[in-house]
């Protein structure tokens, strides 16, 4: 009566001892067959064929021979290619980051043939060529002695991929990682570019990096190669001009995957092979084998691949049909082209969406909209809780109605059935299936039953839905996906009377190797005579299957149809089938739908589906996702341009960013900041997903100046698990080196790290420190670089650093730049309800206390640099810059001043970071004549709030002319942000410039300066160009100075372009050794400044040091500008005897002057900002040749109102004053003889100060 189903090979396979290591899977439209193999050393055996798997080796013999990885690899580092040789078939050479290999399979033999890494190789009947770090290399020997070759190739390439032509060994066909592709006539002495047409790189390189490359095996004109985000490319002239021959419907890839594989049928040239992983989204990419049969003109899918898998190689063996071997680290995979279609896009949909019900929701709930969806949102199983019947018709075919749901609770007897099992149970009464009388039925694990044989095949693809679903036994599918019974759940079959009826019911089985827990319950009833009867429990999780019946082999077309919404239908002997994709969303149907009734303002939509949905809305590859639209962003590792078909494919008129499908609500608890999982918040997901805008993509360029993709888990979208992340949102860990060979995670997703900040553009690549990876981590665990973040984890390895400077070589600068890149980020947040149901409450509630608690996150996450505005009515900040003004507006050439000034947010919505700029100007309004002085970075501010800059140093030019100019600051200097009014941003302060400058000096930092007895000699005016390196670093530099003079010390470091990773401070010490002064940051700023008054004639020591001191390297330059000055002399012109003929100075200043005749008054104006200090000290009964004066010394305001007057100091006869000016503006101070007397002997010397009272510091 019943009996199991199971091949002897498979039994046979599955009791077959030793460790598993590999899998095999084998598709034959659609049709799975596990195999496991053991590693174990290949025997002396010629036949087969070697295969890639990225990291092993695998020998594959015939698709009844099972595969062996092969043992004792004599390298560690992975496979760049491996070769056939066309002189001797069991020779095989393999290109590994350990150096170039020979094996032989008839002896199983291992030689070394060159010892560095190998990137390429090729062989031609003379030579072999290979690929390295030190260019292209020739060996005509068989790999004993190697000579450079490839004369034309630009200084410093690295052949990637190399390949000769078949028909002719003299051409050769070579790609580089970014600087272009080149051919050979002369088997590789020689090589000229071949480019043109060619697209450029995501990064800074002109060409594409091409890693795979195809040349015709009887015209070596033809070629095909692979690009990095463009798909295929051919020439028909040997690469004079190249042209697109990509299959249609994919357009440009959003980000990295693998280079399409590319292969020849074996016999015929026309027809092409290739293997194309396409990001769907941030957490699938889409795996097809694609099939040409006229060069690469047309193209269609034949085969649907496990999806997030990066492929490695791809073998043709020639049979008929032709195999397809496919290489991965997971294992291999074999596809049969069958010649037969399936599913192959395109991934976007530029036509209009279909008719739909005018009555569906579409409407605002506060700041959420709510989309009901209409049938065309969703593309999920929705029969649950239904039960539909299938009653046959005497002519033929069947009636397929909607019955009340008729659920049989009584499950009986459960069956043995493990993963992909088949059980055959009688059916004890008349039953017939599209008219044929049948007395058993095989009930299979995958939710299907069949007649005649069992099928324990899963529904891998799209192909069955349209193709394999009317071949094969005749079959019914109650809900046709990849169950695995013998892990979760059971499936049972009852026999039941009146009416007699057979019951078969799939219990609580979920998906088999589920990421995400579900569950399932469905049934199908036969009942006597030949009705079908399809049962559908209340909770199914699964998104995606078959429901329908197929007779069996028929050539008939399937007819396709809508169970929840076509029914009462009638077919004939035809297959009848709905098919749900399970992909969830219709990502641009639902963003189509927004915009019916929405303005174009949003960066990105944030989309959540009602707890009322059952099953996953993303499809069963991730728990959420982010789709990207469209990317203007350059140096961030994707390419720029549109994808999915852009903005207007989702109802954007260009604004649209990306695309956040977050899946159910119910997927999340109520609490926004309660942990999911993990180290993972509902927060987290959303801060995650929308950061995959801009991350993470990066690649870096390696020791050997090749890109390497080290810091990236496998799917290039997220960080290892073992990269030194700074604990960021997109994984990684925080590590901290134990500095024994081991590393410890200590903290995991709690921020945006640094480099996340500067992919994002809220950094400079200044702000960036030297990291690290672990690079061949040794955990006795198993974790990869695709483990999820986890803290308290210790594995070994060795500690690789990168650098800011190696990212950006390999993915060009960031443009915009930082101060230039928008900071203001604005999302709309939509929940979508089902068909018929009204909005709950209590989920708008809940999905707007999750908006609500993003913004704060957000801003907090990026270190206050970034804002997000989540109202569907988002306002606009409105940056005012406010009081602003300097210590001194009457200056000499190469003088410093301070600038004080205050940012407001005036607006109505949050602004982000922005760098403002204090620019000089030779006139006002003239950019031609402008000179950037300063960039202080604000962060974010709220509306209302204000952020004062005080003090800000800046000096002007040594070669500024005298004269009247403009200090001009300037609020969000690159227009960061977009405000309501951009015209209140800036403020232009006038400055008057008197007397010549002093031109400063360079001087370069000479080590050994370490101590105070090795400094380093300076004389002033000076500028020190500086560097604190190594970590620990401290530069001691030695000046003579006098009594009295005024020391300037002003660090650039961080306002350095490019900023420097320096955080400076500065000391300043006296011939003794006793500190006189210190300063780490200076009026907001993290770079250092001293002004002090030289208390007595000496030498003086200064000090600069990095804080923290344990930092230090090449990024940490520095500019010290060191100054010293003297009070300025000025002798006193007559007539000055009124304040209109006033003599004009700039404190501080030392006048010589004479009151001659009697009755005489000298008067001198100078500028002065409010609230300084004004020191006037007169020398004259004094001085050494003693004068006649008695002076009487007064302040006067610009209306010559008296502000202060002092006649005797104490008990000297000399005056001696300190003020403190009131304002800002011109003042006099004028000097007389107290009883008007005056003649040749009555001299005096005035000397006049400025000092701050804030800062204390002299001017």
């Amino acid at each position: 009566m019943m009996d199991q189903a199971k091949s002897s090979r498979e039994r046979e396979m599955a009791q077959s001892s030793g460790r598993p290591s590999r899998i095999i899977a084998w598709l034959l439209l659609g049709a799975t067959l596990s195999i496991i193999t053991t590693s174990f050393a290949v025997p002396g055996q010629q036949k087969g064929w070697l295969i890639n798997q990225g990291r092993t080796l695998t020998w594959f013999v015939s698709e009844n021979e099972v595969g062996t990885t092969v043992a004792g690899v004599p390298f560690t580092g992975p496979i760049h290619q491996l070769v056939r040789s066309h002189q001797d078939e069991s020779l095989y050479y393999v290109a590994t980051g350990d150096g170039l290999f020979a094996w032989r399979a008839t002896d199983r033999h291992w030689q070394r043939l060159y010892p560095e890494e190998v990137f390429a190789v090729a062989e031609s009947h003379a030579a072999l060529l290979i690929g390295t770090s030190k260019g292209l290399w020739v060996s005509r020997d068989g790999g004993r002695t190697w000579q450079p070759r490839g004369r034309g190739l630009p200084p410093q390439a690295r052949p990637w991929a190399i390949e000769v032509a078949p028909n002719d060994g003299r051409v050769v066909y070579l790609s580089t990682a970014g600087q272009g592709m080149f051919r050979s006539d002369d088997g590789g002495e020689h090589v000229q570019a071949i480019d043109r047409g060619l697209p450029a790189a995501i990064g800074p390189w002109p060409v594409t990096p091409v890693r795979h490359i195809l040349i015709d095996r009887q015209d070596a004109r033809t070629v095909y190669v692979s690009t990095e985000v463009h798909g295929i490319y051919k020439t028909t002239d040997g690469g004079e001009h190249w042209t697109a021959a990509t299959p249609s419907g994919l357009g440009l890839f959003p980000r990295r995957t693998y280079q399409p594989l590319l292969a020849f049928h074996p016999t015929d040239e026309q027809t092409l092979y290739a293997v194309i992983g396409f990001p769907v989204h941030s957490h699938l990419i889409d795996n097809k084998v694609y099939k040409t049969t006229d060069g690469g003109a047309h193209w269609m899918a034949i085969a649907e691949l496990p999806p997030n898998r990066l492929f490695a190689s791809l073998t043709v063996v020639p049979a008929d049909p032709p195999l397809l071997v496919l290489g991965s680290e997971e294992g291999a995979i074999l596809v049969r082209d069958a010649g037969q279609r399936v599913d192959g896009g395109p991934y976007w949909k530029p036509s209009p969406p279909p008719l739909r019900s005018a009555k569906a929701l579409n409407t605002d709930v506060g700041d959420i909209a709510v989309i009901e969806d209409d049938g065309t949102l969703v593309q999920n199983f929705d029969l649950h809780n239904r039960s539909i019947e299938f009653v046959p018709r005497a002519e033929g075919g069947y009636d397929i109605l909607a019955i009340p749901r008729a659920f049989e609770t009584e499950f009986g007897a459960p069956i043995p059935l493990d993963d992909d099992d088949s059980f055959q149970v009688s059916i004890p009464f008349p039953f017939q299936f599209y008219g044929t009388e049948v007395d058993s039925v095989f009930v299979n694990s995958n939710g299907h039953l069949t007649f005649g044989r069992g099928d324990p095949s899963t529904r891998p693809s799209a192909a069955l839905s349209f193709l394999g679903f009317r071949q094969g036994p005749p079959k019914i599918a109650a809900f046709w996906e990849n169950y695995d019974p013998s892990a979760q759940g059971s499936v049972h079959v009852r026999l039941a009377d009146d009416p007699p009826r057979l019951i078969v019911t799939w219990n609580d089985v979920d998906l088999a190797g589920s990421a995400i827990p579900g569950s399932n319950t469905f049934q199908v009833v036969l009942l006597a005579g030949g009705r079908i009867r399809l049962n559908y429990g209340r909770t199914l999780t699964n998104p995606r299957g078959l429901v329908g019946l197929s007779p069996g082999n028929t050539p008939m077309s399937a007819v396709l149809i809508n169970f929840s919404r076509d029914l009462p239908q009638t077919i004939g002997n035809e297959p009848v089938l709905e098919f749900f994709t399970g992909r969830g969303l219709d990502i641009q149907a639902v963003a189509r739908r927004f915009y019916e009734t929405h303005e174009d303002l949003y960066d990105q939509l944030v989309v959540f589906g009602s707890g009322k949905f059952q099953s996953s809305l993303v499809g069963v590859s991730a728990l959420a996702f982010n789709a990207a639209v469209q990317n203007d962003i350059q140096g961030i590792g994707r390419p720029v341009g549109n994808f999915l078909g852009g903005p207007a494919a989702f109802g954007s008129q260009g604004r649209l960013q990306s695309f956040l499908n977050m899946n159910r609500l119910g997927f999340y608890p109520n609490d926004p900041n309660e942990e999911l999982g993990a180290t993972f918040t509902p927060l987290d997901i959303i801060g995650h997903e929308t950061a995959h805008r801009w991350l993470a993509f990066m690649t870096f360029t390696s020791s050997s100046g090749t890109p390497s993709f080290a810091l990236l888990a496998s799917d290039l979208t997220h960080w290892s698990f073992f990269f030194n992340s700074d604990a960021s949102l997109m994984y990684g860990n925080r590590w901290v080196d134990n500095e024994d060979g081991t590393f410890t995670s200590v903290e995991a997703t709690a921020r945006y790290g640094a480099l996340d900040e500067y992919a994002m553009g809220l950094r400079p690549p200044s702000d960036v420190k030297p990291t690290f990876f672990i690079a061949q981590p040794e955990d006795p665990e198993g974790r990869t670089r695709n483990t999820l973040p986890e803290v308290d984890v210790t594995v070994g390895g060795t500690r690789a650093g990168v650098t800011i400077d190696q990212i950006i070589s390999q993915n060009g600068p960031r443009i915009p730049r930082f101060g230039r890149a928008p900071t203001r980020l604005t999302q709309a947040y939509i929940l979508i309800i089902p068909e018929g149901t009204t909005p709950n409450p209590f989920e708008i509630e809940k999905l707007d206390r999750f908006r609500r608690a993003f913004e704060d996150y957000f801003n907090r996450i990026s270190g206050y640099r970034a804002v997000v505005d989540t109202r569907l009515t988002p306002g606009q900040p409105d940056l005012r810059v406010d009081a602003a003004s300097l210590s001194s507006a009457m200056l000499g050439p190469g003088d410093t001043t301070l600038v004080s000034f205050t940012i407001r947010n005036e607006g109505t919505a949050a602004a982000g970071l922005v760098v403002n700029e204090i620019r000089f100007f030779s006139q006002e309004g003239d950019a031609s004549g402008t000179a950037l002085l300063k960039s202080i970075p604000t962060m974010s501010l709220a509306p209302g709030e204000s952020v004062t800059l005080q003090d800000v140093p800046v000096h002007l030019l040594d070669t500024v002319p005298s004269g009247t100019h403009f200090i001009e600051v300037d609020v969000d200097a690159g227009n960061a942000i977009q405000e309501s009014d951009e015209e209140n941003n800036r403020v232009m302060i006038p400055i008057t410039i008197v007397g010549e400058g002093v031109r400063l000096r360079s001087v370069d930092e000479a080590e050994p300066n370490n101590r105070s007895s090795q400094a380093q000699l300076i004389t002033p005016d000076a500028v020190i160009e500086g560097t604190l390196d190594p970590p620990r670093d401290v530069d001691f530099y030695v000046l003579d100075a006098r009594a009295g003079q005024t020391l300037t010390i002003d660090i650039n470091a961080r306002s350095l372009d490019p900023p420097s990773l320096a955080n400076t401070l500065i000391t300043l010490f006296d011939e003794d050794g006793v500190v006189l002064a210190e300063n780490d940051d200076f009026a907001g700023s993290r770079d250092s400044f001293l002004q002090v008054v030289i208390p007595r004639a000496g030498s003086y020591v200064i000090r600069i040091a990095n804080v923290p001191n344990s930092r230090g390297g090449p990024l940490y330059r520095y500019q010290a500008v060191v100054r010293l000055r003297s009070a300025s002399s000025f002798e006193e012109v007559e007539p000055n005897d009124e304040r209109e003929s006033a003599n004009p100075v700039v404190p501080d200043v030392v006048i010589e002057g004479r009151l001659d005749p009697a009755g005489d008054a000298d008067l001198f104006v100078f500028a002065a900002g409010a609230g300084e200090l004004l020191t006037v000290d007169i020398d004259a009964q004094s001085l050494i040749d003693a004068s006649a004066a008695d002076t009487i010394v007064a302040v006067l305001d610009e209306n010559g109102s008296l502000i202060a007057e002092n006649d005797d100091a104490g008990s000297s006869k000399d005056s001696f004053l300190q003020v403190v000016l009131p304002r800002e503006g011109s003042y006099f101070v004028r000097l007389r003889d107290v009883a008007g007397r005056g003649g040749p002997a009555f001299t005096y010397r005035a000397t006049l100060r400025l000092t701050s009272v804030q800062t204390g510091k002299r001017r």
